[in-house]
């Protein structure tokens, strides 16, 4: 086999010359030919054979050596090259003996490489951003408030793309693609997407997106620390981050995230409007128990008794403590259980730790709330795990309810809607707090800093800062109607001003337009 014959050089340079910002791809292998590019200044890839045993594979520092069963493996494996080396074009070179031996396997690689010189995504995706009417590349998924965003954006007259992302395809070669075109057939001015969705650990979306200079907006609606926890690359200049809790704004800051803003949530006012209904009962909750979730986590960590046997107590004191990240509170608090986390043999299983501290204080805080209406026999509509907290006869039990399509009407039967907040959310307010009132009903919430900002305490919001406040507050505002009226429609007001979808997107547009 001789690959090196005058011919294929002269053939190999002068390609080189004629596309001297090209990474050439060599489509094939020989030792004498790798000792051969390594002389030559510039990047080079080598796609070997797919029986290349896997025991003699050479390294090179300078050349990027494509191990492959299949062409669609081989092709993830450029794409990642191609964006670490500043997105510039492919130029395919094939070794006839290779190309015969492997008919099945270089052409289908050609033939790609061939489109993609053809069609330079990479130039066609950088242009002006924020030069005509806004236009947003969504990436959706099954988080219930993609819904809200798409809707605001109907109502605001913005144009928007939807980009499905599949389970388990963050990263792929297919995602890449498929993003590339939709963003050159789009010119989206941003990406918006909630929680890093899509977003891959490794940072493949990241590097292609400040190579084609299109900027990253995500917005954290739930806890970023548990989110974050397992991506190697966050930092990036064109990644802005908004979050649903100012509490967390050091932290992101501290992730390396040098633009973080704070964006509360809000509400559809559209759908949760007021509706003609009869208040048939006093009181009702509306949450999970977070029993299940807590079982879950608790059987993928059995093969560590020993930190099990902990979960409880620092559970029932990081719900009192005003920390926010679990981890922090164990290791200020329980040294040797930090100790024991440190040593958890994966990420995954240190994440579950956190995840179950954060869900069985959760659990704990709202049985002891829950408990506090129980003298009204309130409503409780959630999942049957509550059957295992609450002592029976006291209550009544409604199954979970749909979001969309149940929630908006369900509030409407109740004189008082009871909320308790998530234990991951020491300062935040939730969705309850918006979505309550604008329908036209009465809330009784606990308190959370972050409330001050959003409403006038006791005129337009009414809470419980201890739960032994819960019982004689609820027997107040049963007895008073009318009071509860006016509470109600002046919150109503200010969510119909300040606290809409509508208000949150048209924020966050207006703060991408600082990085066009």
């Amino acid at each position: 086999m001789d690959v090196l014959s005058k011919g294929f050089l002269n053939s190999l340079n002068r390609k080189l010359l004629e596309h001297p910002t090209s990474l050439p791809i060599i489509l094939g292998f020989s030792p004498e030919l790798v000792e051969y590019c390594k002389n030559i200044k510039r990047p080079f890839a080598f796609i070997l054979p797919p029986d290349w045993p896997d025991d003699d594979l050479p390294f090179e520092k300078k050349l990027f050596l494509v191990k492959a069963k299949e062409p669609k493996e081989a092709l993830k494996k450029l794409t990642k090259w191609q964006i670490k080396e500043q997105g510039k074009p492919f130029l395919p070179i094939s070794i006839p003996y290779f190309w015969k031996k492997y008919s099945q396997f270089y052409p289908q690689i050609y033939h790609y490489l061939q489109a993609s010189k053809k069609f330079n995504f990479w130039d066609k995706a950088k242009y002006k951003k924020f030069s005509d009417e806004p236009k947003l590349l969504l990436i959706t998924s099954q988080y219930f408030l993609m819904g809200e965003v798409i809707t605001a954006c109907k109502r605001l007259g913005y144009k928007y793309h939807l980009l499905a992302l599949p389970d388990k395809e963050v990263g792929t070669e297919w995602f890449i693609q498929t993003l590339l075109k939709a963003v050159v057939e789009f010119k989206p001015d941003f990406i918006l997407t909630l929680n890093h969705l899509g977003v891959d650990r490794e940072g493949v979306l990241v590097d292609l997106l400040e190579k084609i200079e299109l900027p990253l907006a995500s917005w954290f609606v739930d806890n970023p620390h548990l989110i974050l926890y397992l991506y190697h690359k966050v930092k990036s200049e064109i990644s802005i981050i908004f979050t649903w809790d100012e509490d967390n704004i050091e932290f992101l800051k501290q992730k390396g995230f040098k633009n973080v803003y704070y964006l509360p949530l809000a509400t559809d006012v559209k759908r949760f409007c007021p509706r003609r209904q009869t208040k048939e009962r006093a009181v009702s909750f509306v949450g999970n128990s977070m029993v299940t979730k807590v079982d879950k986590r608790k059987q993928k960590l059995s093969l560590y008794p020993e930190l099990l046997q902990w979960y409880p107590q620092i559970a029932s004191e990081f719900k009192k403590s005003n920390y926010l990240v679990v981890i922090d509170f164990i290791r200020d608090r329980f040294k040797h259980v930090y100790k024991l986390w440190e040593n958890l043999p994966t990420i995954e299983a240190k994440l579950d730790y956190e995840v179950l501290i954060t869900w069985q204080a959760t659990l704990e805080y709202r049985k002891e709330c829950v408990e506090k209406i129980l003298d009204f026999e309130p409503l409780i509509a959630g999942d049957q795990g509550w059957f295992q907290l609450l002592p029976p006869n006291k209550w009544k039990y409604h199954p979970e309810l749909n979001y969309y399509t149940e929630l908006p009407f369900f509030y409407g039967q109740n004189k008082i809607n009871f909320n308790a907040t998530s234990a991951q959310m020491k300062g935040a307010v939730n969705q309850r707090v918006f979505d309550v009132p604008a329908s036209g009903n009465f809330l009784l919430t606990d308190y959370r800093k972050q409330m001050e900002n959003l409403f006038d305490l006791n005129k337009e919001i009414v809470f419980y800062q201890e739960k032994e406040q819960i019982p004689e507050l609820v027997k107040f505002y049963l007895k008073r109607p009318s009071l509860r009226h006016k509470i109600i429609e002046r919150a109503r007001q200010k969510i119909l001003a300040n606290h809409t979808y509508e208000r949150r997107l048209a924020y966050l547009y207006q703060v991408m337009t600082q990085f066009a």
